[in-house]
């Protein structure tokens, strides 16, 4: 996700950069390598704390070495590709590489990006020399970025899986190959120290926490596994968490837990959106690309300058490589060492943010060890790739992401801790609305209302309303707007606008969730709900229905 915020070089773009890396960097620096024996060294890889930390925690020599890494790392990536493939090749990738859009804005920032795609370029590298010292030098690179960012410490063993089962499927004689072997080898030799310096001292068998909060969000049907902000609710892991932090071992451990727990309450639906957090990683979504606006035409309606661009430039960039990698697939040569152990890395991303958190941001890395393949594709098939490229911008881009943004399945409450129906004897005060059974009604004039009062079972962090909205078959309406006004039971005045979203009227119906934020000092105190109608409602003979206030 990529919050477009300009300032010098000591601006801090983005919160996890002063809450995670330079806060560590400077604890470390207080504390000295005794650090690494506490707590707090479990909640990042040591790596990009210690390259922090080396320049006294200045934010200006930090982005400056950071930027000056991401640059200098094209150089071996791009003689990696004239060695492979061709000299054409080879300054195509330069030129893909360079103008990244979303690397350009990440190689000014602390986080974790510019050691860890510095890192993993130049493991690739070293493992496509083809010498036994490279593949065990790429080892050992590998696991650095691991301890950068431990999203890559359990590829040294998918490698050697992948080997084993690509060898078999062959029907080679070796089970895996002395490359790979050698890989895993120079990995673990850096890997197993740290990790079982964790375990003795934390019990934890792993770099860093984490795993627990990202599978918590990822698989979180409730937000169909965005980030909240996308579906306008809030974090709420520390209600899960409390009094830890959600990079604490215990609190990783509830999260992990809660996590598990939901996916075997829900095992079908978590499998059905695995397979679209498949693409959503792979291709992105224009969430990812139009934040916060939800379509191509509010984005270019409500934004200007440089944050424009730079969102149009990411979305063009992604389209149009692609569309170079899909056709690069059918021309390369899978058994060559060097296209095996980037189709590993490729297929080990998608794989691991399938099963966890797909956002754009984290999609990086895939889109950088994938220049080689995108290079040689689009020089073998340009045609194709061109007009792949405009496919895959036109679907991204230009669907209306917003439109049903707000709708959810019929059951859509059960991921929910807490459930209240509302119903006509909860009913307070209506205007114009007549019902047809105890929970459904219709508007008889434009200006139609009613309102609920009840007390909610407790106030977290993420409520919402729920509501079924059925047209006749002969109606012709479309779009409308629906709202919701909440307030105290008892508080004059008190009432005020929540929230209020774009629905559809069908002949088959669709449900729809506002999403309410309700102030934790209303806890144990009675609320009225104003649910307001559209004025199109009475014309088109809409039917509202199966009203829920869902929490937790």
């Amino acid at each position: 996700m990529s919050h477009l915020s300009q300032g010098d070089l000591g601006f801090i773009r983005y919160p996890d950069e002063r809450n995670y890396y330079l806060s560590g960097a400077k604890e470390f620096l207080a504390q000295g390598w005794s650090f690494f024996a506490g707590e707090r060294s479990l909640w990042n890889g040591p790596l990009n704390l210690l390259w922090v930390a080396l320049f006294q925690a200045n934010l200006v020599w930090v982005r400056i070495a950071n930027i000056a890494l991401i640059t200098f790392a094209g150089v071996p990536l791009w003689g990696l590709i004239r060695r492979k493939f061709s000299v054409g090749a080879a300054y195509l990738g330069l030129g893909l590489y360079l103008f990244q859009p979303a690397l350009i804005h990440f190689n000014g920032t602390i986080l974790t990006e510019p050691p860890f795609i510095a890192l993993l370029v130049l493991s690739l590298w070293a493992f496509s020399k083809g010498e036994y010292k490279f593949h065990f030098l790429s080892g050992l690179l590998m696991a650095f970025a691991s301890l950068v960012r431990p999203t890559t410490q359990l590829f040294p063993l998918y490698f050697l899986l992948f080997s084993v089962f690509i060898s078999r499927c062959k029907g080679e004689k070796a089970w895996v190959k002395q490359s790979t072997l050698l890989f895993v080898g120079g990995a673990l030799l850096v890997l197993l120290p740290y990790m079982g310096k964790n375990w003795v001292r934390h019990q934890k068998f792993g770099i860093a926490n984490g795993s627990g909060a990202v599978m918590y969000l990822g698989n979180d049907l409730r937000t169909d596994g965005h980030e909240p902000v996308y579906s306008q609710f809030d974090f709420d892991t520390i209600e899960t968490t409390w009094p830890q932090a959600h990079l604490d071992t215990e609190g990783d451990r509830r999260l992990t837990e809660r996590a598990i727990a939901r996916m075997q309450l829900h095992p079908l639906e978590t499998l059905e959106l695995m397979s679209r957090k498949f693409f959503r990683y792979i291709f992105g979504s224009p969430q990812a690309y139009f934040y916060p606006f939800a379509d191509l035409r509010s984005f270019l309606r409500y934004t200007h300058g440089f944050s424009r661009w730079e969102a149009l430039a990411q979305l063009t960039w992604i389209s149009f490589c692609m569309a170079g990698l899909l056709c690069s697939f059918a021309r390369i040569d899978w058994s060559r060492s060097i296209n095996l152990f980037v189709g590993a890395l490729l297929s080990y991303f998608v794989l691991l943010h399938t099963l966890l958190f797909p956002i754009a941001r984290l999609a990086l890395p895939f889109h950088v060890l994938s220049i080689p393949l995108v290079a040689f594709g689009m020089l073998k098939k340009p045609i194709e790739s061109v007009l792949l490229g405009l496919l895959v911008f036109c679907s991204i881009g230009f669907i209306d992401a917003g439109r049903l943004r707000h709708q959810v399945s019929t059951n859509y409450a059960e991921y929910f801790s807490d459930s209240i129906s509302l119903t006509e004897s909860m009913k307070s005060n209506a205007h114009a609305i007549a019902f047809d059974s105890a929970s459904s009604f219709h508007a008889l004039a434009k200006e139609a209302k009613v309102e609920f009062e009840f007390v909610p079972k407790q106030i977290r962090t993420n409520q919402a309303l729920i509501v079924s909205i059925k047209v006749p078959e002969k109606s012709k309406l479309s779009k409308a707007k629906l709202g919701v006004r909440l307030g105290r039971i008892g508080e004059e005045g008190g009432v005020r606008v929540v929230n209020e979203i774009d629905v559809e009227y069908t002949t088959n119906g669709r449900t729809f969730r506002v999403p309410l934020k309700v102030p934790k000092s209303w806890a144990g105190q009675g609320v009225r709900l104003e649910l307001q109608l559209p004025k199109s409602a009475r014309k088109g003979g809409a039917r509202f229905s199966d009203l829920q206030f869902v929490s937790g």
